[in-house]
């Protein structure tokens, strides 16, 4: 894929592997409330003001936020087109074809903090049981250990701690980050699964995605 730009429309800097966000921000978002999973499961759920399918223009002018990375842009096809706030990030995935004010948002990630002890089992008991996992086994050093665990309109990502020479669990899963997408069926389930499968998923995937590739 060609060298990507980056325009970001930010009140903070993109979040690294770890997703560390202000602590504070974050625990504003409860995954465990009834408000909250309702609107997640119904792909409604929004992260301080980032919602699927606003246009990234929709942010031009709005306190907190800035364009940045807009002039003299010689590919625009190219641009990854992300939101960013102290809670979250929105993906404007599967618009590149659109100008850049036009495309809207597909994807919205949230990064749990390390106060936040989400696991697999807390997140089946509130969320029922995932429709498909994905198991990424080792990655990065060697010492940890991935997998997705996919519902309706949101996805799971965890993390346990590996032993590097036996590959064996030295700590439980933890939640890393849920990604929130308008899927809500089982074949759009299945497509940003792929995607993940294709490029793996501390980023969501890579942040310009063209209809092709769904």
């Amino acid at each position: 894929m060609k060298k990507m730009l980056t325009v970001i429309l930010a009140g903070s800097m993109l979040v690294g592997l770890t997703g560390t966000h202000d602590a504070e921000a974050a625990t504003k978002l409860n995954l465990l409330s009834k408000s909250t999973i309702s609107k997640a499961k119904a792909g409604k759920l929004t992260l301080s003001g980032l919602q699927l399918g606003k246009s990234i223009g929709y942010y031009k002018g709005k306190k907190g936020y800035s364009f940045i990375g807009l002039n003299n842009l010689k590919n625009p096809e190219y641009v990854d087109a992300v939101v960013s706030n102290k809670i979250g990030l929105g993906y404007a995935h599967f618009t590149s074809h659109r100008p850049i004010n036009k495309r809207y948002i597909t994807q919205l990630t949230f990064s749990a903090t390390g106060s936040q002890k989400y696991t697999p089992t807390i997140i089946r008991k509130y969320y029922g049981a995932p429709l498909t996992t994905l198991n990424f086994g080792s990655t990065l050093d060697g010492t940890e250990e991935l997998k997705v665990e996919y519902y309706k309109n949101v996805r799971f990502q965890y993390l346990r701690k590996i032993d590097f020479e036996t590959k064996k669990p030295k700590s439980g899963y933890k939640l890393l980050q849920v990604q929130l997408t308008k899927s809500p069926t089982v074949s759009k389930v299945n497509g940003w699964k792929r995607i993940d499968k294709k490029y793996g998923i501390f980023s969501g995937g890579p942040m310009v995605l063209h209809k092709s590739e769904w």
